[in-house]
């Protein structure tokens, strides 16, 4: 397991694991992108804060899905990304990310 919660913030789980979850995260990802509409948008969020799991699969994401761009979470579009941090924002530990799909830029 790989989550943080606020009463556990340490990761755990070796490599082998961490490879399989960024495997299943980016096929999950990678397969809700194909049911958004032009200007619909895809919210990818974890339970972890794990970069591997966070960053990097939208990173890849973004790299392999030219027809979706980062979209902001809230209406005052400052954040594309948000991570929460237990020692933070006394919760557990998680990722958003949101992205709409563009058609115009495949």
């Amino acid at each position: 397991e790989t989550g943080i919660t606020k009463e556990s913030t340490m990761l755990t789980g070796d490599l082998n694991i961490v490879d399989v979850e960024w495997i299943i995260q980016y096929k999950i990802i990678d397969n809700a992108s194909k049911y958004v509409r032009n200007g619909g948008r895809l919210v990818y969020s974890t339970c972890t804060l794990s970069r591997a799991e966070n960053d990097e699969i939208t990173a890849k994401f973004l790299e392999n899905h030219k027809n979706f761009k980062e979209s902001p979470l809230f209406f005052d579009g400052t954040e594309v990304k948000l991570t929460l941090m237990p020692h933070k924002n006394e919760s557990d530990g998680f990722f958003i990310a949101c992205f709409e799909r563009d058609d115009e830029n495949d």
